[in-house]
């Protein structure tokens, strides 16, 4: 019995000792695959799930990513929250932008998702890194953005392999962070007046940012309740997760 699909010639569906077999071909050349079943109605099943899988890997990683890293359309997002986890609009909106400038244009995204290897990969890496003029770190957060779209098709058995397995992060060069002096904080935060900043609310902001250290997610999140005038002291409990109004506990 012989079956067409679009990108196989056909296959053959044979029994021998006890377990169904099928035979298919690829460009020519004919490949031999086990259903592990005994009955014919099961072993047309997985048959059915390994073309509409390989129909899936057919497509071109242009095509494949275009619904990535947009909330109504993105299988990672779906699958993140119907797990009960959540992920920040901000970091979707990144990525998204990340994969539109540096990824869509690339000659990587006219090939199938099934033929991309780990040197493919690479060379991408490599010509983003020259376009980018060494900036390592934009480097990086382009090829993580790309990482989830390979790591979820692989999760989904929408290819049979993760070619990104292996590839680390470039090393960043990261200088080191300064420090203000009191004559340069006496400058920004002067005494009766607002000084360099639009109004009191930016004054207040950065002002507790240098004098406490506290990162702008946990000032943007901070409550009269976790502030003591009498004492001097400041309750950092929460941070700003997103740019929503959802706002969590904050781990010690």
């Amino acid at each position: 019995m012989a079956r067409k699909y679009t990108q196989f010639d056909h296959y053959t569906l044979v029994k021998r000792d006890g377990r169904y077999h099928f035979y298919y071909y690829v460009n020519g050349k004919r490949v031999r695959k086990s259903t592990g079943k005994s009955k014919k109605s099961e072993a047309e099943a997985v048959i059915a799930e390994f073309f509409a899988s390989a129909e899936t890997s057919d497509r071109s990683l242009l095509e494949y990513m275009n619904p990535f890293y947009i909330f109504d359309t993105c299988p990672h997002i779906r699958r993140l929250l119907d797990e009960g986890k959540s992920i920040g609009e901000t970091h979707v909106t990144k990525c998204r932008r990340w994969l539109d400038m540096y990824v869509v244009g690339d000659p990587i995204v006219d090939k199938r998702i099934s033929e991309i290897n780990r040197a493919d990969l690479l060379d991408l890496r490599a010509r983003l890194l020259k376009r980018l003029d060494d900036r390592r770190n934009t480097c990086n957060k382009v090829m993580s953005a790309l990482k989830t779209v390979f790591k979820e098709a692989y999760f989904r058995q929408d290819m049979p392999h993760d070619p990104t397995q292996g590839i680390g992060k470039i090393k960043e060069e990261r200088s080191e962070p300064g420090t203000f002096t009191k004559d340069e904080l006496r400058h920004l935060f002067p005494v009766g007046c607002l000084g360099p900043w639009s109004d009191r609310y930016d004054y207040t902001c950065f002002l507790l940012a240098a004098t406490t250290g506290m990162r702008k997610s946990e000032i943007l999140a901070l409550r009269w309740v976790e502030i003591s005038f009498e004492s001097s002291v400041i309750r950092v409990e929460r941070a700003w997760k997103t740019n929503s109004t959802v706002v969590t506990a904050k781990m010690e």
